[in-house]
């Protein structure tokens, strides 16, 4: 081979990209190659990274195997500082190359620990009976004792669908539960070896079929080419004309897959025979589960039992709708009018959330709607015992740490509700939700229109995020519309300018970003980047953490007024707001707001036995953050059923979304202890006043 000319190598058209190299290739070097080679011209080791989900630095550890490997196909990697790297190499020889890396035995692509344990929990699934755990050790590639631990994280993987994995050294290791949490676990499966290309092209291409640019175990390719994925696509179709509901894309492809493993299994005799729950035999869910099993009847020749069709109806009712947010100016949307239990629960988390992040978020009706559509097929889930997933939990804790804190009081109270637990999967999409009403209290400037098309896969908690996201960061972007990636066939609006995508994507027309629901560092930056070439206003981004200022040290003595007589609440409210307007930290603009409020929303804002918090937006004329205090000598009625008559009257100002949260936590502490609010009406200056509060907080 070394007295083989590149060029004489190039030619041999038959049995080389056959020929096994002297040296291995594990998946994460196989992927990077595969995305070296999936892109014609250079790319730079943080293009790589930002594709592949790995750091620069992984990046560059591997190349030198892959140069290695490569330089033996007689393709050298070409690198320039500055530049990149590349493939020299033509479109016809890189394809021969992928196909290549396709076709090679697993093994020899030493599975890392994570497409280990994929890989046998793909054996186990699909078995019906238990086999040896050397055969499964062989499989892997690895030792008996590394499969043994591997076992641990598969057992702790099939917990989540209440699957149960059963270790015999006389019989062997195999999966019990029901068939309906095999199924659905095996769904999971599936999108977590394609995702995240894998599993959005699969289910958009013509073809049904995993795209040869995408890396899959070939045991799950196998299983994906068995699956009746036309047919199911058509179904599901049919499904949302049938409901007249449009499904999210996440749930579309979910339900898909579903269907697919459900006429594998019948066609394998694999069925189900129970379901503990029983529907109403006349609700629109069962009607169209049953129109779905005579379809399958029909086309495969199969008999789907009362139970089949149970579980299709369950599935059903716990699938994510998607929104319909075509709507062209202010990017707003239409909800789906949501079922009495799941507007009452969003009601409830949001009356608690807006004690410790903001009193507005009462009434906030986006908020309100946009939870209890995500809450219905959740309390669905929760009722049959299927899984919640979250692929960025974890970004969401380190993103929205205070929000995080207030979603799981919020949670523990829909959970007493509900009789059950919330995952912390669930209580991710409530901060979700909650970070979304947040971004909405922040102050917009004027908007210099630059029209962008966003794009997603339709999840409901993603899109509203982003969408309060965008708005609150870019007044610049006039977000002219939403579409799902299964949308993106259709015609660009003219106006476009930009596409945003939560979803990558290939060959468009018009410049496209691709970004996280939660709009990281990283992805404002490559959005002022872009604004800036346009000469758009640039902003900062926005920090989620509380601020730390304290209440009593937004609350000065010249802001606080004691025995003052006010004639009704009107002038309750401003009794409290006077020493504010005068010192110019809130605008005459802002008490007309909050006293619209209070007519508008009644009184709400009367928390305890006499005492008010009253507020408005940032942006109705805030100038500073601030607080300001009345106890008047007598109460006066607010219309509150229990606490009035009201003598103590608080004016929050708060300039943003997050600094005034710490304060706000402290404030409603002390609103919550009689004994403070006893110690404040006996108080004779300001003085007094905040020692009583650093009493009560100390």
């Amino acid at each position: 081979m070394s007295q083989l000319s590149q060029v004489g190598f190039r030619r041999l058209e038959k049995g080389w990209f056959h020929a096994m190299p002297t040296i291995q290739l594990n998946t994460r070097q196989r992927d990077i190659l595969l995305a070296l080679l999936g892109r014609e011209g250079p790319q730079t080791t943080a293009s790589l990274a930002a594709r592949l989900g790995m750091s620069q630095r992984v990046i560059r550890y591997n190349l030198g195997v892959i140069r290695t490997w490569m330089r033996q196909k007689g393709f050298p990697l070409t690198a320039k500082p500055g530049v990149g790297i590349m493939v020299d190499a033509t479109p016809r020889e890189r394809q021969r190359i992928s196909d290549e890396l396709g076709s090679l035995n697993d093994v020899t692509l030493a599975l890392n620990p994570e497409q280990r344990c994929r890989l046998l929990l793909l054996e186990l699934l699909c078995s019906t009976h238990a086999s040896a755990s050397a055969m499964f050790a062989e499989h892997t590639g690895v030792s008996r004792t590394t499969t043994f631990n591997d076992f641990e994280s598969v057992e702790a993987w099939l917990s989540r669908f209440h699957l149960t994995l059963n270790r015999s050294r006389k019989r062997g290791v195999c999966v019990s539960g029901r068939e309906l949490d095999r199924r659905l676990a095996l769904v999971q499966l599936l999108k977590d070896e394609l995702w995240p290309d894998g599993w959005h092209m699969l289910w958009v291409s013509s073809q049904q079929s995993i795209p040869p640019q995408v890396s899959v175990m070939s045991q799950f390719a196998s299983l994906v080419a068995e699956l009746e994925l036309r047919f199911c696509e058509r179904a599901v179709s049919r499904i949302e004309k049938t409901l007249t509901a449009r499904l999210s894309c996440s749930s579309s492809a979910a339900l898909q897959t579903y269907l697919a493993l459900t006429i594998h299994a019948l066609q394998r005799g694999r069925v189900i025979v129970d379901m503990q729950d029983q529907l109403e035999i006349d609700s629109p869910m069962w009607e169209t589960a049953q129109i779905v099993a005579r379809e399958i009847e029909k086309a495969f020749t199969l008999s789907l039992p009362v139970p089949e069709i149970q579980a299709i109806a369950v599935c059903l009712m716990a699938m994510p709708r998607g929104l319909d947010y075509r709507q062209r100016c202010g990017f707003t949307c239409e909800h789906p009018i949501p079922d009495g239990q799941a507007l009452e629960l969003a009601r409830s988390v949001v009356k608690e959330a807006a004690f410790y992040l903001h009193p507005c978020l009462s009434t906030d009706e986006d908020l309100v709607s946009g939870l209890a559509l995500h809450l219905g097929p959740v309390v669905s889930k929760l009722h049959y015992g299927m899984s919640i997933e979250n692929r960025i939990l974890p970004d969401i804790k380190t993103n929205f740490p205070g929000v995080w804190d207030v979603a799981e009081r919020s949670a523990a109270v829909v959970a007493q509700r509900l009789g059950m637990r919330l995952p912390d999967e669930e209580v991710g999409y409530l901060t979700m939700h909650l970070a979304a009403a947040l971004e909405r209290l922040r102050s917009a400037t004027h908007r210099r229109r630059s029209a962008v098309l966003v794009v997603s896969d339709d999840d409901i908690s993603e899109v509203v995020l982003l969408q309060a996201r965008l708005r609150a960061e870019f007044p610049a972007l006039d977000l002219i519309e939403v579409r799902d990636i299964r949308d993106r066939s259709t015609r660009l609006p003219a106006q476009a300018e930009l596409i945003l995508s939560t979803v990558h994507l290939d060959d468009t027309r018009l410049p496209a970003l691709q970004v996280k629901a939660w709009l990281g560092r990283a992805d404002v930056q490559r959005i002022e980047d872009w604004l800036l070439e346009r000469e758009e206003e640039e902003r900062e981004t926005a920090i989620t953490k509380p601020g730390n200022a304290s209440v009593v040290d937004i609350l000065d003595v010249d802001d606080i007024v004691l025995g003052a007589a006010a004639r009704n609440w009107e002038e309750a409210v401003e009794l409290a707001s006077a020493p504010l307007l005068r010192s110019g930290k809130i605008s005459p603009s802002y008490v007309t707001e909050m006293r619209e409020i209070i007519v508008r929303h009644g009184p709400y804002m009367v928390l305890a036995p006499g005492t008010a918090l009253v507020h408005a937006k940032p942006s109705d004329g805030v100038n500073e953050l601030c607080l300001g205090l009345s106890v008047a000598s007598a109460g006066v009625p607010f219309g509150h059923p229990e606490f009035d008559p009201v003598d103590v009257v608080f004016v929050l100002g708060a300039t943003d979304h997050r600094s005034h949260i710490t304060a706000l936590w402290e404030l409603l502490d002390l609103i919550g202890k009689a004994e403070f609010r006893e110690d404040l009406r006996r108080c004779h200056n300001g003085s007094e006043v905040l020692r009583a509060m650093w009493q009560q907080l100390s």
